[in-house]
């Protein structure tokens, strides 16, 4: 984005004027708040005639360089009409043991700056007017005054003084630099050679002395950066307003499930072992797990791989298996089975045999035309 580029002329004995797209006016910071209104971003610098500061020079020592903004105030409390608690000091670039300082009114430079923030208006930058380097300026501010620029002072003077001091500059080229058009050369100044405007002289290709130290330090510019970024901003607060809705929904569904799995993991574990009293089933679980799985080294008979031999074993599928239970110390899986006939208990237990368990009848007994009976499952070795 361009920005456009607003020249503002500032003075403590006339109005405020500046310089917007080529076009020059005078007239109140509400005017000119007006004529900023329409445009999206604009750079405004300011500039304070000498009308409204003071210029000095002071010498210090090497040693005293990096203390020159604390030091300064104090080196020219004898030269000032005003306490320095009252007045702001603004420091140029130093040179080889001196540095110019331009002195305003603390209470004036922060009102008009309060002024110009009310009206919307941030500087961008905030000079003190250079002074000419071989030449006198005339600078009208209106009918009545104009402020008259030299190497070395600066001063308001009206028509009648005029006469008066151009006899002293005799000998120093003049120039004449009205800051509107629309305020005519004045008669006793027609005599030097006129620029068009203030805001197009040569003086200004000079630079002037940066107000914004200290307390009136360029901060930032949050108006102008939140009306730039609004929008992103507000989509990207959405959008974080929405990642944080679906993450907590997430964890909400989460949580729900988890409830909902330890709620089963339960009920499996009660079902396993009704008669045991569950702590940690997970945990219980396990356990049990690993005691019938022989593990921990235990010898002998273990439950899985019985029940595996059992499983394989096509003279079981024609049984009705009704109970098993499993004897860990004695490593024994007991089933109780309930069959057509007895014939067919003795054929289960020849098979298991075969297949190196140990297959004991504990009892039989018939039941109707079925035959109950109870096998003890060992495995040999």
């Amino acid at each position: 984005m361009v920005s456009t580029q607003c020249s503002v002329v500032i003075s403590r004995n006339s109005a405020i004027f500046w310089r917007l797209d080529g076009v020059e006016a005078t007239g109140s910071w509400q005017e000119l708040s007006a004529a900023l209104a329409s445009l999206e971003s604009v750079k405004v610098e300011a500039l304070l005639l000498p009308d409204s500061f003071s210029l000095h020079s002071v010498a210090f020592i090497e040693a005293e360089k990096k203390m020159l903004a604390k030091t300064v105030p104090f080196s020219l409390e004898d030269e000032l009409a005003e306490d320095i608690e009252e007045c702001h000091f603004a420091l140029g670039s130093a040179g080889e043991g001196t540095v110019q300082v331009a002195v305003v009114n603390q209470v004036w430079l922060r009102s008009v700056c309060q002024l110009a923030q009310e009206h919307g208006i941030v500087f961008e930058s905030f000079n003190t007017c250079p002074m000419p380097e071989s030449m006198a300026y005339w600078v009208p501010m209106n009918d009545q005054s104009t402020v008259l620029l030299t190497p070395d002072h600066a001063v308001v003077l009206d028509k009648r003084q005029v006469a008066t001091v151009q006899g002293v500059l005799a000998e120093l080229p003049c120039r004449v630099a009205p800051l509107i058009d629309s305020v005519d050369v004045w008669p006793e100044l027609s005599g030097f050679e006129t620029d068009k405007s203030f805001f197009t002289s040569p003086l200004l290709q000079v630079d002037g002395i940066d107000l914004m130290q200290g307390e009136f330090r360029k901060g930032i510019a949050w108006g102008s950066i939140w009306r730039a970024w609004r929008m992103p901003a507000i989509a990207a607060m959405l959008l974080v307003v929405a990642l944080i809705a679906q993450s907590w929904w997430q964890v909400s569904l989460l949580e729900a499930r988890n409830v909902e799995y330890r709620v089963a993991i339960e009920d499996a574990y009660r079902q396993a072992f009704p008669k045991s009293r569950v702590v940690n089933p997970r945990r219980q679980m396990e356990s049990r797990l690993s005691n019938l799985n022989g593990a921990g080294g235990s010898t002998g008979s273990n439950m899985l791989s019985l029940m595996s031999v059992l499983s394989q074993e096509p003279q079981a599928a024609g049984l009705q298996i009704s109970a098993i239970n499993y004897e860990s110390r004695a490593s024994e899986l007991r089933i109780d089975i309930l069959a057509d006939n007895f014939q067919q208990v003795e054929r289960l237990r020849s098979a298991l045999k075969a297949r190196g368990v140990e297959a004991e009848l504990q009892n039989s007994s018939a039941s109707g035309n079925k035959v109950r009976a109870k096998l003890s499952l060992k495995e040999v070795g």
